[in-house]
């Protein structure tokens, strides 16, 4: 068995595992902290700030670890994987509609950002006393940090380059989607409140069950995100 060695892929995974390596160090040292501080009701959110770190680094460290491995080429699937990346390759470039949409959707998500924040300027109700620092950097960090990946997509006009981006994408909103399940401080039934009334009547329905679901869905996509594009990015290099 012959195993050739890509640094294309192994450096940027050694990379995304040794970032989730420092966040875990972080985590460690915060989670000594947060033990003592959890005792003072102010700083309740810390503890679950922390628990969002602890999140972020095993999914960070299982990506970057993916991807390294897959650097090595020949101890696994060759054949498959060869026949995998043939398929992938054509469709590597994107086309001029698929770039046009990466822009489309940085500008819907744009306007979706200043909704949720002019909600939250406003105080409609939808974001509750709980929504503090730390909620607020895991909520609207996975929309920023989803833009740039978006504009990175069409400028670039290459589909697999992006891939290790995406995977951290996946991680991020996996690990801010948990923890505002966990936490969630909002109430649906405000989340049409900027809206016209003739809009917010079909949505009368929505409620905080319907919310948590939403995040339960936007986790278990982050992570299928997180695995796909980290498996796919290996295969569609070679």
């Amino acid at each position: 068995m012959r195993i050739r060695i890509d640094l294309g892929l192994i450096l940027p995974g050694v990379l995304i595992f040794l970032i989730g390596l420092a966040i875990f160090a972080l985590w460690f040292v915060l989670a000594i902290v947060s033990f003592f501080l959890f005792f003072i009701p102010a700083l309740h959110g810390i503890f679950y700030f922390v628990l969002d770190l602890l999140l972020a680094s095993l999914a960070l460290m299982v990506v970057g670890a993916v991807v390294a491995l897959s650097g090595a080429r020949g101890w696994w699937g060759g054949a498959w994987s060869g026949r995998y990346a043939e398929r992938l390759a054509p469709s590597d470039r994107m086309r001029t509609s698929e770039r046009v949409g990466e822009f489309f959707g940085i500008v819907v998500s744009l306007l979706v950002l200043l909704y949720f924040f002019e909600s939250q300027v406003r105080g409609t109700g939808f974001f509750t006393p709980d929504f503090r620092l730390p909620e607020q950097i895991a909520f609207y960090g996975p929309m920023v940090f989803g833009m740039f990946v978006s504009l990175v997509r069409g400028t670039y006009g290459r589909k697999n380059a992006v891939r290790p981006l995406q995977a951290l994408q996946g991680a991020l909103i996996a690990a801010s989607a948990f923890w505002l399940l966990y936490v969630f401080p909002f109430e649906f039934t405000h989340l049409t409140a900027l809206l016209p009334s003739f809009i917010q009547t079909p949505f009368w329905w929505f409620s905080n069950p319907i919310g948590q679901l939403l995040f339960l869905l936007a986790g278990i996509g982050g992570v299928i995100g997180m695995v796909t594009n980290a498996v796919r990015y290996s295969p569609a290099r070679r």
